[in-house]
């Protein structure tokens, strides 16, 4: 007790002496005639936090006897204690507690304390002692009650361990949902006007006990507030703010977990089903509902077990339909609406699309995506019919059925329809797929690939096979089949098979043959292999045969020979295209097929004549001996006329005697014979085709006048004649031809003169025969 003011009485007048102290027990005595006070400021009192100038117990004047013989129980001292606001000041009895301090005890009446201003109702019990201002009991806060069997109060705040705690359901003015819970350690600052609430043991039950939540509350005049993670049905909400409200709860930022809670299977060991993180959010207990949407464009919906995660931004969790609805409007630089999907499995090596609607079921595991207008796998563009996409467990897309497939993405370098397709990555997919295939004059055809794939450099690949019943036609010039092929680098497609060319000519052969190439519907060419086979694995021929019974020349095109043993005249590879303009099949290499002009074998079939075509070196297949035949030059088949015409230089080599050499040399030199002028293109050009290029074109540029400076090899010969348009003549089966010829070596000199020949190669089965009849003059002839 401080600043007491009185007396104090040490014995009473009439027993100075001491003796009579039984006569006067009272004393010694103290007698305080003002206030007094008792205070709290210690550091051994809760830190000094009960500063004496607010806090303190007044005591009335008093009087306290028998000072050297007293019970503690005894010393009771009126007078108002003043609790710096916690309390409103309250008239108690002053006593010595059992920690030996002055404080009281207070039993409080049924309703209660106003605290903190009227801030708060306390209720209960009140006591005062060197442990500080303590209660045990019951504190009311807004809509808010605590129970505790030790309330620690303060000028500035109240702390307690509740073993009971609620706040009730208010709508209208302050309005908070229903909450209760045990263990709750209490801090509230009431200057601040700050009620927190934290959980220690169990979690608060709040909504009906449809939530829990860990963490803590702040009950404000404004409302009620959390921080920690609120569990609703499989559901969790991370949040350093929500905002309660009596139905439904929201928070600016927050984390949204969706649990895992029904396993399929003993696999299915994943926590968590779908989680997100900086969202705002409102849930409403009424709507049954809680809609989120993203702070940030790099936000977005984690699915663990479905391996992907979604740039959303719009969720919406339907409490009791087990689902999840999510959009997004967001519009990326390539124009396309929705969300970005990416797979977070590095197996499937970040696979990706774009849906602007997507629902997740949590009882199956399963993202059903709409609005998807493509997916790119690897150099593929896929397009989901009725723009859905699944995404089951493990990052398993479902099988695509009836989708289109751009191959080039942008550029549509080919285009895939009906395809059945499942994705495996982003840069693997296979299935099977319709193509249709357009000819040179837009005529589609449908291929169906059988097999579609992706090769080791994430380049789409594709088999079919068309059967021969299928009648398919690279154009209306050809038929085809066997394999078709697509490499989704090329923009054609590659045929490994047979093709028949389509003729009405009667009686052509035609058999088809072997090739593989790719080809391109607008300017198809054939590869024609020297080997080539037919369907049949026989050799086919093209160009013209001599038949080795003798029986004439005849041409091929695309067919094996009547008979194995038939002689090679003109045979044509490189190339089979067909030139519309003359309705004709022509066969040579590459670069004559593109300039006739060059020298080379060439065949061609006019499909309106039935007409065969042939130019380039020739053999005649003679058997002759020591005569050699070398020649070169046109040959044409006219079968309405049953004709064959050759239009031949032909040069020969045979022994003589040189005594004749020289009487002919000079005969001929003397006839009155036309000049054969080397400026004719025809001849020329048989020239050319008996050298190679190279050496004709040396020899023409040594050419002065009509003269070479040099013969070549193939010149050099004992006769060369040009000009012979020999006709096979069936009834003595010869060719023959009778008529002016340019004369143009004789005996390896060049002579260049026009003469009158007759000459006929004679086939037959005991042996040739070549005959030669040179009219010099009227009276002069050599045979």
């Amino acid at each position: 007790i401080e600043h007491l003011t009185g007396e104090l009485l040490v014995d009473h007048p009439n027993n100075k002496s001491g003796l009579k102290a039984k006569d006067f027990p009272e004393y010694p005595s103290l007698i305080s005639n003002k206030t007094s006070y008792v205070y709290y400021e210690y550091p051994s009192v809760e830190k000094s936090v009960y500063k004496k100038d607010r806090f303190y117990f007044a005591l009335d004047p008093f009087r306290t006897d028998t000072l050297d013989n007293f019970h503690t129980q005894s010393l009771r001292y009126k007078g108002t204690f003043v609790s710096d606001g916690i309390f409103e000041d309250l008239r108690e009895e002053l006593k010595i507690m059992d920690d030996y301090s002055f404080g009281f005890f207070k039993k409080i009446d049924k309703g209660g304390l106003d605290i903190y201003g009227g801030k708060g109702v306390y209720n209960d019990t009140l006591t005062m002692s060197h442990k500080g201002l303590r209660g045990a009991g019951r504190l009311d806060y807004l809509t808010s009650q605590a129970w505790s069997r030790e309330f620690k109060f303060y000028p500035d705040s109240t702390k307690t361990f509740a073993y009971k705690f609620c706040i009730r359901k208010t709508k209208g003015g302050i309005e908070t949902p229903d909450v209760k819970a045990k263990d709750v350690y209490i801090h509230w600052l009431p200057k601040k006007d700050l009620f927190v609430a934290k959980e220690t043991g169990d979690a608060f039950e709040m909504y009906d006990g449809e939530s829990v939540m860990k963490g803590k509350l702040t009950l404000t005049p404004n409302g009620l507030k959390g921080d920690g993670v609120l569990s609703q049905r499989g559901a969790d909400f991370n949040s350093k703010i929500f905002r309660f409200r009596s139905e439904e709860f929201k928070a600016d930022t927050m984390k949204f977990t969706l649990k895992n809670t029904i396993q399929d299977d003993a696999s299915d060991t994943t926590q968590v089903a779908m989680r997100t993180d900086n969202v705002r959010g409102d849930v409403t207990y009424a709507g049954r509902k809680a809609t989120m949407k993203t702070n940030s464009k790099e936000s977005y919906v984690d699915f663990p077990i479905n391996k992907f995660k979604a740039y959303m931004e719009e969720i919406e969790w339907y409490m009791d339909q087990e689902k999840v609805d999510m959009k997004s409007a967001m519009v990326d630089e390539l124009g396309l609406k929705g969300a970005l999907f990416v797979s977070t499995d590095p197996r499937l090596d970040s696979l990706s699309f774009v849906a602007p609607n997507a629902k997740f079921t949590t009882a199956g595991k399963v993202i059903n995506c709409d609005g998807v207008q493509y997916i790119d796998v690897a150099d593929s563009r896929l397009f989901p019919p009725d723009n859905k996409i699944i995404i089951r467990k493990a990052g398993r897309l479902d099988p695509l059925v009836n989708a289109e497939i751009w191959i080039g993405k942008t550029d549509k370098l080919h285009v895939l329809k009906n395809a059945n397709v499942s994705i495996f990555t982003s840069k693997k997919y296979s299935g099977t797929a319709d193509y249709t295939y357009v000819d040179e004059i837009g005529k589609g055809q449908v291929i169906h690939f059988t097999q579609v794939d992706v090769d080791e450099s994430y380049i789409t690949i594709a088999q079919g096979i068309v059967e021969q019943t299928s009648d398919f036609q690279l154009s209306p010039h050809f038929g085809f089949k066997g394999t078709i092929n697509l490499y989704g680098k090329s923009p054609f497609l590659s045929f490994s098979g047979y093709t028949r060319v389509n003729h009405n000519c009667k009686g052509m052969k035609n058999e088809g043959i072997r090739f593989s190439t790719e080809i391109d519907p607008n300017n198809i060419l054939i590869p024609i292999a020297e080997d080539a086979e037919n369907d049949q694995q026989n050799k086919t021929f093209n160009g013209f045969l001599f038949a080795s019974d003798s029986t004439g020349i005849y041409p091929v095109i695309l067919a094996a020979k009547q008979k194995y043993s038939d002689y090679d005249v003109l045979r044509a590879y490189g190339y089979l295209k067909f030139d519309k303009p003359s309705q004709e099949f022509r066969i040579a290499r590459k670069e004559k097929l593109n300039d006739l002009e060059l020298p080379g074998s060439y065949i061609a079939f006019n499909t309106n004549k039935c007409t065969s075509y042939g130019e380039g070196k020739m053999e005649l297949g003679a058997k002759l001996g020591q005569v050699t035949l070398k020649c070169a030059g046109n040959i044409i088949h006219e079968p309405k006329e049953d004709n064959v015409v050759l239009d031949i230089m032909l040069a020969m080599n045979f022994k003589m005697d040189a005594g004749m050499f020289k009487f002919m040399d000079e005969k001929i030199k003397q006839a009155n014979y036309d000049e054969s002028s080397l400026q004719n293109d025809k001849v020329r050009k048989q020239i050319v085709e008996l050298l190679d290029s190279l050496k004709a074109e040396k020899l023409f540029s040594s050419l002065t006048g009509d003269k070479f400076k040099r013969l070549p090899a193939e010149l050099n010969k004992t006769m060369v004649l040009t000009g012979l348009n020999m006709k096979w003549d069936k009834s003595q089966r010869s060719l023959l031809y009778s008529g002016e010829a340019g004369l143009l070596i004789f005996n390896g000199v060049q002579i260049n003169k026009l003469v009158d020949v007759k000459i006929e190669l004679n086939r037959k089965t005991g042996g040739d025969i070549i005959t030669l009849y040179l009219e010099i003059d009227e009276s002069t002839w050599f045979y």
